[in-house]
């Protein structure tokens, strides 16, 4: 349902003659930095990019107007596909709130480890959060864990008035297949971690070499914020839900909550994915055959630099140019 109450539509339908007017009419994000969602079309040979506030401002579409809604739900919808046309399923994430991929198997084990182990350790009085799945796995292998856990999960039903501790079961495994997701996200995180370790290492070998260092250091000095931005999206998910009871009492609360932070984090990961394909199992410092250390560098400086350049650098470097009609483009695109 939208805020309004209107029924979010299920299918991308647009019925309108301003939007039948173009060929090869689609939706998609523009360019970063900006990263808006505009309807992008063809007129004659020249694209055109018309963003999607622009066209509900230009057709005076009203709050409920069906048009409108259909227009929000698009954009909205571009946070987890790259491409929407006519026909298209809208995404899950904006229909129901559920998530339109899949965790792993593993990542469901690990979000329902760490919740028992929680569990375990709020009955001892020292409540600790574990994250490393080998941790935990050895934790849970103990003997005299196993024995703790019955107990934890009988605690717990009596603290929260329940009659039987399976129904915490219940509770538990319903939260761990949300947190499941997050789990799958701190994975893809590790990539870009390591990555970022590597061009450090990188670095050091060749700190003597200043053509060398002069092409990696814009690059590690930018890979710090992203780096930074995304482990505090995890501490946060982590602080979120760092006491098992307030989480296992307000259930619906930490879900809707948890799906934001899934929603968000997986949006700026798919950004990330071509990236970590390139270098993935990469060793810059005895890279493979045919993988060129330089332009991969400069392939995700020019990634980076769209994204987390200060605005005044990234003004200088992206000033739009006239065009011999006067028109503003970027990038060939027209823009209004």
């Amino acid at each position: 349902m939208t805020d309004a109450g209107a029924q979010i539509p299920a299918v991308v339908e647009i019925d309108h003659s301003f939007f039948k007017a173009f060929d090869n009419a689609h939706f998609r994000m523009s360019a970063p930095p900006d990263e808006k969602p505009v309807f992008s079309a063809m007129l004659g040979e020249q694209e055109v990019a018309l963003p999607l506030t622009g066209i509900i401002r230009e057709l005076s579409l009203e709050e409920g107007d069906p048009l409108r809604i259909m227009v929000e739900t698009i954009g909205k919808s571009l946070k987890f596909v790259s491409v929407l046309r006519a026909g298209d399923e809208v995404p899950a994430e904006v229909r129901t709130g559920e998530a339109s991929w899949e965790s792993g198997a593993d990542h469901l084990e690990i979000a329902s480890q760490r919740l028992t182990m929680q569990l375990v350790t709020w009955v001892s009085g020292r409540e600790t959060m574990i994250t490393d799945p080998l941790e935990l796995q050895q934790l849970l292998e103990d003997p005299s864990t196993k024995d703790k856990v019955n107990e934890a999960f009988k605690e717990a039903a009596d603290k929260l008035g329940l009659d039987d501790p399976d129904e915490v079961t219940t509770m538990v495994e319903s939260f761990a297949e949300e947190l499941a997701y997050v789990e799958a996200l701190r994975s893809r995180f590790s990539h870009i971690r390591a990555l970022f370790k590597s061009l450090t290492v990188l670095r050091q070998s060749y700190r003597d070499q200043n053509s060398v260092i002069d092409e990696i250091d814009p690059v590690v000095r930018l890979m710090k914020k992203p780096v930074a931005d995304f482990q505090t999206k995890f501490d946060l998910a982590d602080a979120q839900t760092g006491e098992i009871m307030s989480v296992l009492s307000k259930l619906d609360v930490q879900r809707d909550y948890i799906r934001d932070m899934r929603d968000e984090l997986f949006a700026r990961f798919e950004a990330w994915q071509p990236i970590v394909d390139q270098w993935h199992g990469v060793n810059p410092l005895d890279p493979p055959q045919g993988f060129n250390v330089g332009n991969a560098l400069r392939d995700l400086y020019q990634f980076l630099a769209q994204r987390y350049l200060e605005a005044d650098e990234w003004i200088l470097m992206t000033s739009p140019k006239n065009s011999e009609n006067g028109e503003m483009r970027y990038g060939g695109v027209m823009t209004w």
